[in-house]
């Protein structure tokens, strides 16, 4: 079934006014692909291939009719549930059919030009400012990026770029490196949503005055051409460091779930 058709059933099903529950948030517009869909008359739940990985959307106004369509998942599926609010009970799904695998915290921060009262971390880490540090990555470093993508993170959990899609944020000039004796040991990348730079992925092996200039001339560069107002991040609620150095939670949560 095309996007176009499967929103016009969501919509149906919202104009119900019926208790109404949502994974989808429009996130696949402009996709041409025909997805794998189950419907009946008071739900639907369809799956997007990704790189590596199969990903579940739903719309219901009931929820026992969701959990027989829930049933016809393939196992391993992952799907995510964002809303703006802390939950320790998820009603609209059989734990028997997806399990709670890990939550996700998002960090907004909502005046990147604005003069603010500096924290004493921040204070102490503009004495290892370089100005020019690091280095953009060019297209001769995406396989070695993209090997280290999957090596190092949780594809189930972020949500990782195909080749393609990194060769895009590598020409954007949306990925930054620092290398020691030739080897990359760390890269940041970030991605432009209208004035908003989301901080998408980055990784440090070294110490942390590498991440502070990654994250700060990664900034700078998308304010200066971009005209960036504000920013958001998503960590993982046990990545303690993370979440400290992200600031503090805006109150959306992102709660990711596996099929059985």
């Amino acid at each position: 079934m095309k996007i176009r058709e499967i929103v016009k059933r969501i919509s149906d099903l919202r104009k119900t006014r019926k208790p109404f529950v949502s994974n989808y948030y429009l996130s696949l517009q402009k996709s041409d692909k025909d997805f794998v869909t189950w419907t009946t008359d008071s739900s639907i739940v369809f799956c997007d291939q990704e790189e590596n990985l199969l990903r579940c959307y739903f719309a219901s106004v009931d929820l026992q009719d969701l959990n027989t369509l829930f049933e016809k998942v393939p196992s391993d599926a992952v799907m995510d549930y964002i809303v703006k609010e802390e939950l320790s009970e998820f009603s609209w799904v059989n734990d028997t059919l997806f399990r709670h695998y890990t939550t996700l915290a998002r960090h907004t921060y909502l005046d990147l030009c604005g003069e603010h009262e500096k924290s004493k971390h921040e204070l102490f880490m503009e004495q290892f400012y370089e100005e020019n540090f690091g280095e953009f990555a060019t297209e001769k470093d995406a396989v070695e990026l993209y090997q280290m993508l999957y090596q190092i993170f949780d594809f189930r959990v972020s949500r990782l770029p195909s080749m393609e899609e990194l060769l895009q944020l590598i020409r954007k000039k949306w990925v930054l490196l620092y290398r020691e004796k030739g080897e990359i040991i760390a890269f940041l990348m970030y991605q432009i949503e209208g004035k908003k730079y989301y901080g998408y992925q980055i990784y440090n092996s070294g110490t942390a005055d590498i991440t502070y200039n990654l994250e700060r001339r990664a900034v700078e560069y998308a304010k200066e051409h971009y005209g960036v107002k504000s920013s958001y991040s998503w960590t993982e609620i046990g990545n303690l460091g993370a979440n400290k150095r992200a600031g503090e939670i805006d109150g959306t949560f992102d709660y990711i779930f596996i099929k059985r």
